[in-house]
């Protein structure tokens, strides 16, 4: 899990700075390693079983890190709504059903996953998932809807709040609000 304070199993920490020193950053990358092989881990053992090729897999997170070299020195995931703690991951795989290689570039949140889901297993909806089904967008449909729609994240280490439409990312931290156009400062740096 790569998550504050970054601490990997011994034998994955492999990451360092040139002149031989750990710093946060490295410790960082080994706990993408360590993500990495267990989802690896995860996926040789559904190869083996025979599951692999009729198993839906889905890798997200609950929110992103800020890491000092995109985000003004800052760390982590609190104080501020950076954009680089708004996006997460969001992979999906499922052959036969979802296209291979396929990569939406629309704004879609955490909340699109359940409404997704019911879609792929052809249930009705329960009302008490507020999101939208990404069944649209994969099939190359809906982007417009999805181009329309605006994208809400808040945070509960301090006061700040993010709103994302489109190519703008609007943020407030704590009475500090900015307005930023992604397309000309995609790293808010």
């Amino acid at each position: 899990e790569p998550h504050h304070p970054y601490v990997p199993p011994p034998q994955l920490r492999k990451f360092s700075q040139p002149d031989g020193s750990v710093k946060q950053v490295d410790t960082y990358d080994s706990c993408i390693a360590w993500a990495d092989a267990n989802l690896t881990y995860i996926i040789e053992g559904l190869q083996e079983s025979g599951l692999w090729n009729n198993t839906l897999l889905i890798v997200s997170a609950d929110h992103g890190e800020c890491l000092p070299i995109f985000d003004s020195g800052l760390w982590g995931h609190g104080e501020a709504p950076y954009l680089s703690r708004v996006r997460i991951p969001l992979i999906m795989r499922l052959p036969g059903v979802l296209p291979e290689g396929r990569t939406i570039t629309e704004n879609v949140q955490a909340l699109d996953i359940p409404r997704t889901l019911f879609d792929l297993l052809n249930m009705e909806p329960d009302p008490q998932f507020s999101g939208l089904s990404l069944m649209g967008l994969i099939n190359g449909k809906d982007k417009d809807t999805f181009a329309e729609r605006s994208i809400f994240a808040s945070g509960n280490h301090s006061k700040w709040e993010a709103v994302i439409k489109g190519r703008w990312f609007y943020l407030d931290n704590d009475g500090n609000g900015e307005l930023i156009d992604l397309w000309t400062r995609p790293m808010q740096d």
